[in-house]
């Protein structure tokens, strides 16, 4: 019976520390004890990614020698800088845009025929 009241209390520590840093971070939402594992592995997932695109963003910027972003690559053409990682998301967007703006205007068309359909059968 001690065993399983440790547990008992080790999963009641877990969970609050987990609640205090969910909390910290403005996830307020409910959390269940039964979901208790599933949100320890997304959290700590969190937490690795977000070091991980703090040191991406460190090392790119020492990697571009605190240039101001001449669109060079470094001296063995690996690395690129800034300036054409922005281009391409720019490019991307930009697709994005146009693409969305169809979808908007077919949708726009389904509407209007659509609601033609229903008047035209009253």
């Amino acid at each position: 019976m001690c065993a399983a009241a440790a547990a008992a209390s080790s999963a009641q520590q877990k969970f609050g520390s987990l609640r205090r840093r969910l909390d910290q971070l403005g996830y307020r939402q409910p959390l269940g004890i039964e979901s208790l594992p599933l949100v320890e592995r997304l959290f700590a997932d969190l937490i690795h990614t977000t070091e991980s695109l703090k040191n991406s963003r460190l090392n790119t910027s020492s990697t571009a020698g605190g240039s101001t972003g001449s669109g060079r690559a470094d001296g063995d053409g690996s690395h690129i800088t800034s300036d054409a990682q922005i281009d391409a998301y720019k490019s991307d967007n930009a697709r994005l845009i146009r693409e969305n703006n169809e979808l908007h205007q077919q949708l726009i068309h389904v509407k209007e025929d659509s609601e033609f359909t229903i008047k035209g059968k009253n």
